[in-house]
């Protein structure tokens, strides 16, 4: 019975020290409000009164919150093959193909909302603890990247249409 205690313990802690740490890092963001559809906004919240049915009623109308779009760039090839170059992460994760690197990325991250504050987490696991805190917040710097990007394409658009219609005038 002491020799089955032993060895059991004795295969306990090779297994324990042979299983690779695992560590977790965790980003929240506060999207900022959608001026973009106000008003069906307006109409879902209003739709859900007292019920507390507005979130269930601007998805039946169609009303995205930014933190869904945010989610969406977030999940973009253009930001995992950013991070995936960024990070080295065909090294990191020994794979030749940059779509095979992007698939673990996606794996090891989890992007998360709240429906009710709107508050986005994303959280990243690797076996280095640094990595994955750097990874975290480089989603960060992709989307804050991303979203100047295109909201400086979304202006540039409109000065080009109010310059032509200037000019028509």
């Amino acid at each position: 019975l002491g020799r089955a205690l032993c060895l059991g313990l004795l295969l306990g802690l090779v297994i324990a020290i042979a299983i690779p740490s695992q560590f977790e890092s965790s980003v929240e963001l506060m999207p900022p409000d959608n001026q973009s559809g106000q008003g069906l906004a307006m109409i879902a919240s209003l739709a859900g009164g007292a019920g507390g049915l507005g979130p269930i009623a601007g998805d039946l109308l169609g009303v995205k919150g930014s933190a869904e779009q945010f989610v969406g760039v977030l999940h973009s090839r253009t930001a995992e093959d950013d991070l995936v170059q960024r990070f080295h992460l065909k090294d990191v994760y020994r794979v030749k193909l940059q779509d095979d690197a992007r698939k673990k990325l996606a794996e090891k991250t989890r992007v998360s909302v709240d429906r009710k504050s709107g508050i986005i987490t994303i959280t990243v696991d690797d076996h280095d603890p640094h990595r994955a805190a750097a990874i975290a917040q480089g989603y960060v710097d992709e989307l804050d990247h991303l979203v100047a990007t295109l909201s400086t394409s979304a202006a540039h658009r409109e000065r080009v249409f109010l310059e032509g219609r200037l000019k028509s005038v």
